[in-house]
């Protein structure tokens, strides 16, 4: 239930806007003109939709149907930015992704089938017409859900400090979502479909009295967007040039987005949330709450916890023949990895384990925590890692006898845990808060997008751009953390099944059965978590068995389309089994950008 939960607590806020008198009076004007219109563009949408259907009912030529797709598409960006604030449910139900899911309620595995205008884009590029009646239902389904929208839309009563964060989340959704063509990942429409979504922002700004409070404000807005607008007209998917898109108008249209806000002196959206609904930028300072995916009854961490959560990551004591700490593996210097050169490290029965090391930065950034997601909490992962025989080989009840013959570490809990002492929860709390300080999100790269004195070369910018585009590294690895949790609300961490063969020469794929140990779902067979690429320079070796040594060689993995690519015929792969076709420059610049991580 831990996600529905998560998902529950950031929908809160959009509930809110929905009860009567939720709205300041002196904007019910703009808001009501922004609502009848966004009822209009619903109505656009379903006979776009239709005209789709009916050109595939009457069998028109592939290129009829596919100009009737992409108008659809284009109809369904217009509306994007409030039906995935207000009904991210209906959102995926139109445009989610291509594949099936699978969501952990109470411990039962469930599978929950794609359906929308991605899954239409599979069988129209190319145009299959076997899938004639696949087709004709999936367009029944969204219409019937578009439908449902048009109803709610027609009585809900808009909030404006709502609005502005749905405009600043489409902003970010633009930059992690379209421009990586995640969710256009076959036709590549995704520039032309950026385009509608700003257009729509655009067209609801123009309702607010901007001027009133700032005429410079509100062309400097005008003036942003507009070149944001123009910036995405006359560019190919694989050429367009993301990162200067970012620094040029992306980042400073988020940001003037939360300055209008506050000039029309609209309060901060409430709520708990991983992204700051504060954050003018991805990438600036404290934009994401290391805290949020931590339990709810666990309380933000003091500086004593941390430290005392530091000194225990130290300490032998945890590990059951007093010769292991938390640091033997996961060592400081190396980036939190173990810096070992062999694919797997010797745990504690002197046998190689079963999988390779991850890094620690960033670990409190996602949503599950080891590489086949069966915990939710570090608290878990700790207790799970100090009970395992093939790592700590411990026990909390010789751990705690030990601590508590320590007088540091009576008066170190004492003074971090007033009135519970030492016990399993303090000590795996504490060294979960100092997990969760290990935040590293200010690289080179980080820096440059915040227009500090920092540069990138020629063969990092184009490898950013080929992350990000023709590579489609960042549809999986997310910016700006670069790890699998899904934006731009980030409370959902991702796990895939790319096919990772069992050793480098690449002849079989691996056996491990990865998530599905947990979930018992076919889909989760051999699917790991999307592992974060932050330090990656320093992480080697790569993949979840440490198959591979450089990251040139994950590179070739990928150019190759995975395990599917090799040959290994996986029907549950979620990676494209297409080869990238990436030349030796590109695939230089992509090593040289991750490296600025």
């Amino acid at each position: 239930m831990r996600l529905q939960s998560l998902i529950l607590a950031v929908l809160l806020t959009a509930v809110l806007a929905m009860l009567p008198g939720f709205s300041e009076p002196s904007f019910r004007k703009s808001n009501a003109v922004i609502k009848a219109e966004y009822v209009r563009q619903l109505i656009e949408l379903d006979s776009a939709t239709a005209s789709l259907k009916q050109a595939i009912l009457t069998n028109q030529t592939a290129r009829v149907i596919k100009t009737r797709f992409r108008l659809a598409r284009l109809a369904y960006k217009r509306t994007e930015w409030i039906t995935e604030y207000y009904y991210p449910v209906s959102a995926r139900n139109l445009n989610g992704p291509p594949v099936p899911e699978g969501e952990v309620d109470d411990g039962i595995g469930r599978q929950i089938d794609p359906q929308g205008f991605q899954v239409v884009e599979e069988s129209l590029f190319p145009y299959d017409r076997t899938q004639k009646a696949a087709l004709l239902a999936q367009l029944a389904q969204i219409r019937k859900t578009n439908k449902v929208l048009w109803q709610v839309g027609t009585s809900v009563v808009l909030n404006e400090s709502q609005l502005f964060d749905a405009m600043r989340l489409e902003v970010f959704r633009i930059i992690t979502m379209s421009l990586s063509g995640f969710d256009s990942p076959i036709d590549l429409n995704s520039l032309p479909e950026s385009i509608e979504s700003l257009k729509a922002i655009q067209q609801a700004l123009k309702t607010y009295p901007i001027a009133s409070a700032s005429q410079t404000l509100a062309n400097k807005l005008d003036q942003t967007i507009s070149g944001a607008i123009n910036a995405l007209k006359g560019h190919s998917f694989e050429t367009f040039d993301r990162l200067a898109f970012i620094k040029a108008y992306a980042n400073p249209l988020s940001s003037l987005l939360v300055d209008t806000r506050i000039a029309l002196n609209l309060p901060t959206p409430n709520g708990k949330r991983f992204l700051s609904a504060n954050a003018r930028t991805l990438t600036e300072a404290g934009a994401f709450n290391p805290q949020f995916f931590a339990s709810q009854n666990t309380h933000p961490p003091t500086t004593e916890q941390i430290d005392l959560g530091k000194k225990l990551f130290f300490n032998s004591a945890l590990s059951g023949n007093g010769q292991r700490s938390c640091a033997t593996c996961h060592q400081p210097n190396r980036a939190f990895q173990d810096g070992e050169t062999a694919p797997l490290l010797l745990g504690s029965t002197h046998q190689r384990l079963g999988r390779n090391t991850p890094t620690l930065l960033n670990a409190a950034l996602q949503s599950f925590q080891f590489l086949d997601s069966r915990a939710f909490f570090l608290e878990d992962q700790i207790s799970d890692v100090l009970h395992n025989p093939q790592e700590m080989d411990g026990s909390f009840p010789a751990l705690i006898q030990s601590l508590n013959r320590d007088g540091y570490y009576v008066a170190a809990f004492a003074q971090s845990y007033p009135g519970q002492g030492i016990n399993r929860q303090t000590v795996t709390n504490a060294l979960a808060s100092y997990v969760r300080s290990l935040v590293s999100l200010d690289a080179r790269f980080d820096q440059y997008l915040r227009n500090e004195p920092v540069e990138l070369t020629t063969a990092e910018k184009l490898g950013f751009n080929i992350f990000m585009g023709k590579a489609k590294c960042g549809t999986c690895h997310y910016y700006p953390i670069f790890n699998g949790t899904l934006p731009p609300a980030y409370i959902k961490t991702e796990s895939e099944v790319i096919g990772t063969p069992a050793t480098a020469d690449e002849r079989m794929v691996d056996t491990d059965s990865g998530r599905f140990s947990s979930t018992k779902l076919a889909i989760h067979h051999r699917a790991f978590k999307v592992p974060g690429l932050r330090h990656v320079a320093q992480t080697a070796p790569y993949m979840h068995n440490g198959v591979y040594q450089t990251l040139e060689q994950v590179v070739e993995f990928y150019n190759n389309g995975g395990g599917n690519g090799l040959g290994f015929t996986l029907a549950n792969q979620t990676l494209p089994a297409d080869k990238l076709h990436l030349s030796a420059t590109e695939k230089r610049a992509l090593v040289a950008f991750m490296k600025t991580l």
